[in-house]
Order: C-alpha cells, then structure tokens, then sequence
C-alpha cells in the first residue's frame, strides 16, 4: 500500500505489533515516522530507514521494548540518516548505557532526544556503589552525546554541558581507581567519550587502591598525614602556604581539641582561636536558593530548573568543629589539605 503513496512525509503506524522494518518498502519522501507502542527490541530492527528514508527528521519508538542498539552486541552498520534530528525512547526497557553510548554512531545527526521512564535511571549507582539521582542521569546522558541541543525537551545550556562532561569524566576515574591496572582498556572500552575529554579537560590522576594499601594492623593505618596552611595571612616570612604547607602525622584517634592544640602550638596562636577546614578535593552540588520551587517535578525537566534556581558545583569543604570528636572519624582520606583561619 504504501508504494502508491510515493509523496507521503508523515507516517504513523503505532500499535501495530511490528518487531522489524526490514521487509518494509517505505516510500523515500518520509519525514516523520511514528513507531509507538510496537515491538521492538533494538534499533538495528529500524535501520532499514538509513537506507530508504533519507530525508527522515523525527522518529518516535515510544512504548516499545528496546533495550539495545543491536541485539546481537555488534555494532550496527547502518546509521539512521543525517537528516533524523529527534528521536523519542521513551518508555522502554533501557537499563544500561550501551545504546547511550552508540547513538552518537547509529544517529549521526540526533540534536534532540527524550529518554525518560527507561529502568537506566532508577537504579543508577557511582562507581563506588552509592546510589545517584535523575540530576545525575540526567548529566550523564549529556555527557555522552557531544551534539545533543535538548534533553527530555529541556534545553542544554553551555554551563550544563560543562558540568556534565567534568562530572562524567570524575566517575570514569572513580571507576579506574577502583579497578585494577590491567582492567583499565577494558573500562575505558565501555565510555567511548573518554579520549576526547581527557583532551578537553585534562587526563584525570587515578590513584588505585593497591598504589597506597597499607595493613590496617600496622602503625601506618593509624596514622594520617595532615598538610596545615595559613589562610589569613602570614604571621612571618616562613608561614606555610598551600604550596608549601606544614605536614605533620597525626594519630587518627586525637581529639580535634588535640589537633587545635598542637597547630596553635606550632603557630603561636590561641587554639580556640582558630578555624580548621578540610579541603576534600571534591566537587559538590549547591543548594537551591532558600526561596526556590520544590514541588514535586518529571525528571525530564528537573535540571533546567536546577539551573534556573542557581544550582551549580563548588568544591566541598568540611569544618573540624573543636570538640572530642577524633579526627579520623571526620576526615576520610590518609592525607588531607587543612587550612588555618583565625579570627
């Protein structure tokens, strides 16, 4: 039927148990094809329009069953054509990041996309096992498509970008951390995007767990290395800065009473007369204004509203409150950068 139809731009055959375009004769003038609650499981089973709809500009697959860009693991041939710029999976049985990470292949020209209610993005989890949001889905997803204008019709902005490719880059080192040496081409396999924001941004340090395991009996796992450095101001030519610090190993269970006291010792300053913060190195959200909505949202238009809010990244500092608490039950790491305020 759809052979005499030869000028036909809008076509619409949802609900009609297709699981394959592959025996399909579409006609070439298509611009926009609706696919809506079908069959299908993969998007290979829809590349026949790379070959025969070159023209094509919106493709909708929503309410179908795809989970994967090619079922059988190997990367599709055939791309979408150049021209197709919105692409609707929504509503599927997406639960990981492979097809993510091959539609910048197999959609060439994809600007626009929506990805919401897919499995990805309820059990979403860091590499060190800690549960993260929709707003981080959300920036993962951006991260991993360099051409995307709009995500779940919310709009990309540069800073969004910018977060996004930051933060996908730390999680891909926070895996490599975690993992051992000779699995690194293997995890930098699964994130094809790594290369070129090593280039943008910087390669990142990975710093492995066997690169400085200690034995937890031994002398050295009660200890922490503590860099101090005046923030106020010098108190004399030979002050510690941030670039020369003062270090000093301290047993993890002193009290931060203790610590106060032995770097107003070595300052010559009144202990309780000094504020100590932890410069953890790590990014962190900002919180939303006071004033700020914080209804109930879709996850497809959270982070535009983030944005709006003023929500953005800073880097996480933690305050060493005097008091008996010990100090290796506040700061995590076996070295820390601490700075010295005082009033």
């Amino acid at each position: 039927m759809l052979a005499h139809l030869p000028h036909l731009e809008h076509l619409s055959v949802s609900g009609n148990q297709l699981a394959s375009l592959d025996e399909c004769r579409l006609p070439h003038s298509l611009n926009s094809v609706v696919l809506n609650e079908n069959n299908f499981t993969s998007l290979d089973k829809v590349a026949h329009l790379g070959t025969h709809c070159q023209r094509l500009e919106t493709l909708s697959l929503k309410h179908n069953h795809i989970t994967c860009a090619s079922r059988s693991g190997i990367k599709t041939v055939t791309s979408l054509p150049p021209s197709l710029a919105e692409l609707d999976l929504s509503y599927n049985d997406i639960s990981t990041w492979g097809i993510i990470n091959e539609l910048p292949e197999f959609c060439p020209g994809l600007k626009h996309l929506r990805i919401s209610q897919n499995p990805l993005f309820e059990t979403l989890q860091a590499a060190d096992g800690k549960p993260l949001t929709s707003a981080d889905g959300y920036m993962l997803t951006v991260a991993r498509l360099p051409k995307l204008k709009t995500l779940n019709y919310s709009t990309i902005t540069d800073k969004e970008r910018l977060n996004a490719e930051t933060y996908y880059l730390s999680q891909i080192a926070m895996q490599l951390s975690r993992a051992p040496a000779e699995q690194e081409a293997e995890i930098i396999s699964q994130h094809p995007r790594y290369r070129d924001l090593c280039e943008e941004y910087g390669e990142p340090k990975i710093q492995r767990k066997e690169d400085s395991m200690v034995d937890p009996n031994s002398l050295a796992a009660r200890l922490m290395e503590c860099n101090f450095y005046l923030a106020n101001g010098n108190t004399g030519n030979s002050s510690p800065t941030k670039d020369s610090p003062w270090a000093k190993e301290l047993p993890k269970s002193l009290s931060i009473y203790a610590v106060l006291g032995i770097v107003g010792k070595q300052f010559d300053l009144l202990p309780m007369s000094l504020r100590l913060v932890w410069e953890t190195g790590e990014k962190e959200r900002v919180k939303p204004r006071a004033n700020a909505w914080t209804g109930v949202q879709e996850w497809d238009s959270s982070d535009d509203e983030a944005e709006e809010d003023g929500q953005g990244w800073q880097e996480r500092e933690v305050e060493l409150v005097a008091g008996t608490r010990a100090i290796g039950t506040v700061v995590e790491s076996a070295k820390a950068v601490i700075r010295v305020e005082f009033n």
